[in-house]
């Protein structure tokens, strides 16, 4: 029979979850565990580990798990402010081997000083498998997440002022879907170009393949900022990423890289939104670059470009819109696609393009959903709803 036990330190969490059994709940008392290590955990099936007050968050500074499996890790924070002197390559939350590991409304940052630049890494996770993070806040961070695996799923999360946003290589199986990213920190003096999203096959990386981009808002806000940037360092050596779908986002900043995918094979691009932010930098735009079969549809961009060495083959191009940019002086007028700005709070349904506009009745650009950034109901209504999803997302490929 499951059981639930209360913990109030980091000794006592450890204890608990290595004679956890499946089914077993940790509740973690209200207060500061410091750096805690939940290792070489293998109970036959899930258990939980949790703030026992939702209202009064544990507090953790570091985590580390290392081959451990069935283990969900739910309402508690983790916030690391670099010590004077300490490395900021480390990350606050360290995940290497395990399966079946789930993150469900954490909040992980950093100093919380108002800047990033003095931050560590947010996660770091390696060599995982179906490794799920739900319904989290990423704040002042030097990089929110760097992950590799297979059967990664990251969902309703809100990721802001950090540094960088997510750099994803070596996954098999990727699900990235309503999240919102805002309001980078990016380290400009130190010659920084920094991406929210990156796939890439760098140092001993290899291609990715079968990896989901839907339905996540971009506002990076001043400085150049990449959106999607998807290319592979490794393709001299037959590195090429496979079945890539970019589908329903909305981009708005100054930079070239809105939307980048090269180096890849299969690849679909439908349905996103690419507009000029505060118009100083780069109009943002669509890049291709050395894409074996791709299908580029519906979308609504300032630019679409492709390289003019780096040749794409079997490519077919629909119904996308072309908006009005101050550098090119070309396109559909924003104000015909756009309701003027809301100056309250962000309603994600005014990122839709007009309905009464070219582009709403041929079905063009980003269409807002509910639950971007913050997922609804329950821990385990969001588990049930958003975990089985890896094999059923992939059906598009099919």
């Amino acid at each position: 029979m499951s059981k639930t036990v209360t913990v109030a330190t980091a000794a006592q969490l450890s204890a608990a979850a290595k004679v956890a059994k499946a089914g077993d709940t940790i509740l973690l008392a209200p207060g500061n565990y410091g750096d805690v290590n939940l290792s070489n955990l293998n109970p036959a099936g899930n258990i939980t580990i949790k703030s026992a007050d939702p209202d009064n968050d544990a507090v953790f500074r570091t985590l580390r798990m290392t081959r451990s499996n069935n283990v969900t890790l739910q309402d508690f924070d983790v916030h690391r402010p670099l010590n004077p002197g300490e490395s900021s390559n480390g990350a606050a939350v360290q995940v290497n081997g395990g399966k079946n590991v789930t993150f469900i409304g954490m909040d992980i940052s950093g100093s919380m000083n108002g800047s990033a630049l003095d931050d560590g890494h947010g996660m770091s996770i390696s060599t995982g498998s179906h490794i799920s993070i739900l319904n989290s806040t990423f704040t002042q961070l030097r990089t929110a997440l760097i992950v590799r695996g297979d059967n990664f799923l990251f969902a309703g999360n809100s990721v802001t002022e950090v540094q960088e946003g997510l750099s994803i290589s070596s996954m098999t199986k990727g699900v990235f879907a309503q999240n919102y990213m805002a309001d980078w920190q990016a380290n400009y003096a130190a010659g920084a170009h920094p991406d929210m999203f990156q796939v890439h096959s760098g140092g001993t990386a290899v291609a990715s393949s079968d990896l989901i981009f839907r339905d996540n808002v971009l506002l990076p806000g001043d400085g150049p900022v990449g959106g999607f940037f998807i290319s592979s360092q490794a393709v001299g050596r037959g590195e090429r990423h496979e079945n890539i779908l970019v589908e329903n986002n909305y981009y708005e900043g100054a930079y070239r890289h809105a939307i980048t995918v090269a180096n890849a094979d299969d690849v679909i691009v439908r349905d996103n939104t690419v507009l000029m932010g505060d118009h100083k930098g780069l109009v943002p735009a669509i890049n291709l670059n050395d894409i074996r079969g791709g299908l580029i549809e519906n979308n609504v961009s300032t630019l679409m470009l492709e390289h003019r060495t780096l040749k794409n083959s079997d490519m077919v191009f629909s119904n996308n819109i072309d908006v009005w940019d101050s550098q090119f002086k070309k396109g559909v007028a924003v104000a015909d696609l756009f309701a003027p700005a809301n100056n309250g709070d962000l309603d994600f349904s005014d990122l839709d393009v007009i309905g009464t506009s070219a582009a709403a009745q041929s079905g063009a650009g980003f269409r807002a959903v509910a639950e971007i950034g913050a997922l609804s109901g329950t821990a385990a209504a969001q588990a049930a709803a958003w975990l089985p999803t890896y094999d059923q997302n992939f059906n598009v490929f099919a």
